[in-house]
């Protein structure tokens, strides 16, 4: 009885890429290019020393492409500080003061290069347990050089969200307690105070959407409690106060939720404008 070979019930495309995959296995393993250079980027550390990744993911490398920032438990078990380490080797500094004990790990997005990649911007617990501020350091310095962004908060309340504004002047930045939120913002270098950008009256008890055009934020705020969520937009320096742009709303309407353009020159929304209960794009 004849054999027949298996590639003859293939086929004439599906046997080429068989062909072709037993070449590129029998073909030797292309050598390493002998400039080839690997270099640790983390400090020796100690036994315990490792990478905090769980839910924040990898490594961040600055926008120029110079600088690798990470969160490293460098001198305490468990007790993760931001570090920063040129990709050319041989300058890895922590940027973070020691944290204080009981601190809890990094959330998520909880540091970020500013566009220029010349600053750090980062949320951390860093005076205070389990009490996150916001702060700011020169890519270039260490930790005495880092600044407090937030400023003195109320008691209880803690920076949720930042965002850097894309000239790296202004970072803009959410802050709640257990029942409320507002919007900040404040230059990057901390040489000034904090500014409100959130309408004055009322935090809202339901947090804040925003966006960067720009150096314009636009947010989606409600305010006092039982009132509708609206769309405002207001410079990140908080120069002149919050305007709001969206369109009238019928009784129990709300901005749910919006998006603004590629050129910074627009904005969509949906709400419940005309009907009650029936959302439309605006």
């Amino acid at each position: 009885m004849p054999v027949v070979s298996p590639l003859r019930s293939l086929s004439p495309a599906d046997r080429r890429a068989v062909l072709a995959l037993l070449l590129l296995a029998a073909a030797p393993l292309a050598a390493q290019p002998p400039d080839l250079r690997v270099q640790r980027l983390t400090p020796d550390g100690e036994v315990f020393s490792d990478l905090y990744v769980e839910g924040i993911g990898p490594p961040s490398i600055s926008p120029d492409g110079r600088w690798v920032a990470y969160w490293y438990d460098g001198d305490v078990d468990d007790v993760f500080d931001l570090y920063v380490a040129s990709r050319f080797g041989g300058d890895v500094r922590r940027i973070s003061a020691p944290r204080p004990p009981g601190s809890d790990g990094p959330d998520s997005n909880t540091f970020r290069f500013t566009p220029d990649s010349r600053r750090v911007v980062f949320r951390i617990d860093q005076e205070d347990a389990n009490r996150t501020e916001l702060w700011s350091v020169p890519v270039d310095g260490e930790a005495a050089d880092a600044v407090k962004v937030s400023g003195d908060l109320a008691p209880g309340a803690e920076v949720a969200s930042d965002q850097v504004t894309p000239d790296s002047a202004w970072v803009v930045f959410g802050v709640g307690t257990a029942s409320d939120y507002g919007l900040w913002s404040a230059p990057i270098d901390a040489s000034a105070a904090p500014v409100r950008l959130h309408p004055a009256g009322s935090d809202d008890s339901n947090g804040i959407s925003t966006r960067l055009a720009g150096s314009t934020v636009v947010f989606n705020f409600s305010g006092a409690a039982g009132q509708p969520s609206q769309l405002w937009i207001v410079p990140a320096d908080g120069s002149t106060p919050a305007v709001r742009v969206s369109g009238d709303l019928v009784p129990g309407g709300d901005v749910s939720s919006f998006s603004v353009t590629p050129d910074n020159a627009r904005l969509v929304y949906r709400a419940d404008a005309r009907f009650n209960g029936v959302d439309e794009l605006w």
